[in-house]
């Protein structure tokens, strides 16, 4: 059986893909996708910096459980691809059975399938 405990976090990855996939686990009623993508930073030692990112979708609204899976970040979607300058084509969208398999598959949170830089993938691996 796959916990938590026998996953295995990758230490250096912040908390976004743990949260996101942790978070449709515990709500699995709703019709959540999770969406693993390119952002860019708006702000602190993010600012302007493209990483990989993980949050979820329901609808047209976004909760991104990143900070704190208990008090999520939720916006407009619209609003927040444009302030992350996200492309669609440059995400990775995943309902629940397909969320379980990928977890399965790889044994890690994510990401999983993102086309990113090296450094994008590095640097998303510095956050905390």
């Amino acid at each position: 059986m796959l916990t938590k405990k026998n996953m295995g976090k990758n230490e250096k990855l912040g908390d976004c893909f743990e949260n996101s996939v942790e978070f449709m686990m515990g709500n699995r009623g709703a019709d959540f996708v999770l969406v693993h993508g390119l952002v860019t930073g708006t702000g602190g030692d993010v600012k302007e910096m493209r990483f990989v990112h993980a949050w979820l979708e329901l609808g047209g609204v976004i909760i991104d459980p990143s900070k704190n899976i208990g008090d999520p970040l939720i916006r407009i979607r619209a609003d927040y691809y444009e302030v992350g300058k996200i492309k669609e084509s440059e995400t990775k969208r995943y309902n629940f059975e397909e969320m379980r398999d990928m977890v399965l598959k790889y044994k890690t949170y994510g990401t999983w399938e993102v086309k990113a830089t090296k450094e994008e993938i590095e640097y998303g691996k510095t956050l905390t």
